[in-house]
């Protein structure tokens, strides 16, 4: 699990140095299939009218959409598999 980590690390830089969120990790190996999985948790504080500005709510949703697609696709490039 912490090869996979420090694999994943980089990744979540842009995330946590840039963005300004917390992270949290969370290893698992399931039962049913016997792979190693990770959850990363992301937070972060947004300002009081967050939830009333459709704007902000829009911003916040195409970025989470465009990071996510491209830490995906910068794993593959990488070699990083998805699973273990």
């Amino acid at each position: 699990m912490k090869q996979l980590k420090d694999q994943l690390q980089w990744a979540m830089s842009r995330f946590t140095e840039i963005v300004g969120y917390k992270k949290s990790w969370y290893f698992s190996t399931e039962e049913f299939d016997q792979k190693s999985y990770v959850s990363v948790h992301l937070t972060k504080d947004f300002d009081r009218d967050f939830l009333d500005d459709d704007r902000q709510k829009l911003n916040f949703a195409q970025d989470l959409a465009a990071s996510s697609k491209s830490l995906i696709k910068e794993c593959k490039a990488r070699g990083i598999s998805l699973s273990h």
